[in-house]
């Protein structure tokens, strides 16, 4: 099955924002049974610089920089998913105290 996810996120300011930077998090990832299709950010008003990586955990991120003065910042994000019938069992994740240990050793 597949979903079109539509998301929105607005700020508004009493004072103008000169300068502000933002990390979104945003954009599902390929797990399993899920597959991610088109995708889209949009965001008002417009950065003077937008950067994309995944980090540490595989997330998708953007990071945007607004340099010119705002009462208002708005984020859309628009994405398909496609969900497929799901084969995992309970049994297939690792123990929780496994994972903790892991990220231990990766801080």
């Amino acid at each position: 099955m597949i979903y079109r996810v539509v998301h929105v996120t607005e700020y508004k300011y009493t004072d103008p924002v000169s300068t502000s930077h933002h990390l979104l998090c945003l954009s599902p990832r390929p797990a399993g049974n899920q597959v991610c299709g088109a995708q889209e950010i949009i965001i008002s008003p417009t950065p003077v610089v937008r950067r994309e990586r995944t980090d540490y955990f595989g997330n998708r991120c953007t990071h945007v920089e607004l340099q010119e003065p705002h009462r208002r910042l708005r984020v859309e994000s628009r994405f398909d998913v496609d969900v497929r019938p799901g084969t995992r069992l309970p049994s297939d994740s690792p123990p929780w105290e496994w994972v903790r240990n892991e990220l231990r050793i990766h801080l």
